[in-house]
């Protein structure tokens, strides 16, 4: 193999590979709105109003893939997929994945019953629509 040039192609991103990759980031975005969640232990707000963070600190599973270094109060008057891709430059992913991890947050705030178990049935039905494991839904066994 001496003296053969060794080169690297650049990898072209296919449709294929391109569905991979955004699955995988809508991956990653379900686990990070599920663990947050979960160590939050309540929805952001009960009225069922739409806001990425409330006044006490809380956040809505959307408001969660935001850090405070790129959040501004202007996000709270924009919708879902406006703030995440154009405003943010988020993955587009497609453009009903954002606007349905904020539904499935809004919808369990305003049902009846444990928030918790209204919330990964609604996070349950994303992760069937997008493809994506909802095994982060499970909580960790308790240590002994």
């Amino acid at each position: 193999m001496a003296g053969r040039a060794t080169t690297r192609r650049k990898r072209q991103w296919t449709p294929c590979s391109q569905q991979l990759r955004d699955r995988a980031t809508k991956q990653l975005f379900f686990n990070m709105a599920v663990v947050k969640m979960r160590l939050q232990g309540k929805p952001r707000c009960h009225t069922g109003i739409a806001k990425l963070r409330a006044d006490d600190g809380s956040r809505c599973s959307l408001g969660w893939l935001i850090t405070d270094k790129h959040y501004d109060p202007f996000f709270e008057t924009r919708c879902p997929n406006e703030v995440m891709i154009d405003i943010l430059g988020m993955p587009k992913l497609d453009y009903q994945f954002y606007d349905d991890l904020q539904d499935a947050h809004d919808k369990s705030a305003l049902r009846r019953g444990e928030w918790w178990d209204n919330f990964a049935k609604e996070m349950r039905k994303l992760a069937t629509k997008h493809f994506l494991d909802p095994s982060s839904l499970t909580p960790p066994p308790a240590s002994a």
